[in-house]
């Protein structure tokens, strides 16, 4: 039997949608697996080969945790007498390290998707103890969420995407991943100084009964303390598939069958390739779904608090609408529908989504969207209304300008005008009467006119 603990966690930046960005990308054997996931296969990298360091600290981090008083390890006291349960609890300890420091670390595959999502299968095996099955899996998982391991992975992730990204998209991608950066994981720490990172928010066991010896009924009951029971108070639901095997799905932990030995084609690993495969698929949309809703609600808080504040914070208009389409992209990319049209896939893929809640996610970030679109309609509305403003305060300065010339041109007019009536030579209307008509004319013709611009300047000030 090997136990799989799967995981996922955020890069913390988006290098595109799909498989395009890299140079080469993970394909699947089609005969093996015959579904793609929807934001492309990935690039994937054996941690064992590429940052055995990073196993090497993990494995001795588990141990450590074995001396946890914490941690639940599965010992369970049976005596009465203390010093007879003390003695039993030593014994159990003293086992379960041993379970931890000699079992064989398999493969560690880190497949890493353009959107920004990593996917961690550590598979260990054959030789766990059953009984041991729980500590193992404890101590593993939670020497994980130390920052020496959770640190170390996001570092390889990110060092991974970034050779891929050499020469790639160019200033165009440095902006992609500057408008979807997303929050740095914290790092809380209690009273007494333990920390960890939430970069990693759980693990899901995956118990392969790949091995001749292996019997699924008894892996099932080691494998049934990690499960949650169902609403029905089941821990397990079976999925059939019909080439592939059986698998016993929990929320908590899932434990994979083959099929019968005289139905087989393949080697069972092999066989099972489909179902772990949908299983990759579901931890990545949940994953890339969890990294898009904090990174959308970050921005929603900054540019709503900006509003409020009334002061510029957060994305421009153009960056914003940017952010709302790529963000609204991974919603639909996320979709289990498109998948497979397979009722075996679609069979797990609503069983995973009655737990992960994605389609509420796809809801939340809509929705924040959403609230982006109408902070930014209502900045676009007060821009407007202050370049109105703005255009109307130089309005009323244009017409105070004309009005002081119009002013000034009248008062010329009638120095004009007393000239023209002081003298009778050189005139070309040498008639008195006739030029004072001649006059009257010309003053009531600028008398309207300037009280036409009068009138205009009212309008305008009313305004």
């Amino acid at each position: 039997m090997r136990l799989c603990l799967q995981c996922y966690f955020d890069v913390g930046a988006t290098y595109g949608l799909d498989d395009s960005f890299f140079r080469k990308s993970a394909v699947p054997d089609i005969r093996k697996v015959g579904i793609w996931n929807a934001l492309g296969e990935g690039v994937r990298f054996n941690l064992a080969t590429e940052r055995p360091r990073i196993l090497e600290v993990w494995r001795a981090e588990a141990v450590a945790k074995v001396e946890d008083p914490d941690m639940e390890l599965g010992f369970l006291a049976e005596s009465a007498l203390p010093e007879e349960n003390e003695t039993r609890r030593k014994r159990f300890l003293a086992q379960a390290r041993a379970a931890v420091e000699d079992v064989e670390i398999a493969r560690c595959d880190v497949t890493l998707f353009a959107i920004g999502t990593a996917f961690l299968d550590l598979e260990l095996g054959p030789t766990i103890p059953l009984p041991f099955l729980r500590a193992v899996h404890r101590c593993f998982e939670y020497a994980a969420y130390m920052p020496a391991i959770s640190s170390a992975l996001v570092a390889f992730a990110r060092e991974k995407l970034d050779e891929e990204a050499r020469g790639a998209g160019g200033q165009a991608l440095k902006r992609l991943q500057t408008l979807t950066r997303r929050p740095e994981p914290k790092t809380p720490a209690d009273e007494s100084g333990y920390e960890e990172w939430h970069l990693i928010t759980g693990f899901t066991p995956v118990a392969l009964c790949i091995d001749p010896s292996d019997r699924p009924d008894a892996v099932l009951r080691a494998v049934e303390p990690l499960a949650t029971p169902g609403a029905g108070g089941e821990r397990f639901v079976p999925v059939v598939f019909e080439y592939h095997g059986t698998l016993h799905y929990n929320w908590s932990a899932c434990v994979v069958e083959p099929r019968p030995a005289e139905n087989r084609i393949d080697e069972p690993r092999d066989e099972m390739e489909r179902i772990l495969e949908c299983i990759r698929i579901a931890h990545t949309f949940l994953g890339t779904c969890e990294a898009y809703e904090n990174l959308v609600l970050a921005e929603t808080i900054e540019k709503a608090g900006a509003f409020l504040r009334d002061e510029a914070g957060g994305l421009d208009t153009r960056a914003l609408n940017r952010l709302r389409t790529v963000a609204l992209a991974v919603v639909g990319l996320t979709s289990f529908a498109p998948i497979t049209q397979s009722g075996e896939d679609q069979a797990y893929f609503a069983l995973f989504e009655a737990n992960a809640r994605i389609a509420a996610k796809h809801r939340l970030i809509q929705d924040r969207c959403d609230i982006l679109y109408n902070v930014q309609s209502a900045e676009t509305a007060a821009e407007e209304s202050a370049r109105a403003a703005q255009d109307e305060r130089q309005q009323r300065r244009l017409n105070a300008v004309l009005l002081v010339l119009t002013n000034l041109t009248f008062i010329s007019i009638l120095a004009d005008s007393y000239t023209f009536l002081e003298s009778d030579e050189h005139h070309l209307i040498p008639s008195m009467t006739t030029r004072s008509l001649v006059l009257v004319g010309v003053v009531v013709a600028l008398l309207g006119v300037f009280a036409g611009l009068q009138l205009l300047f009212r309008s305008g000030r009313a305004r």
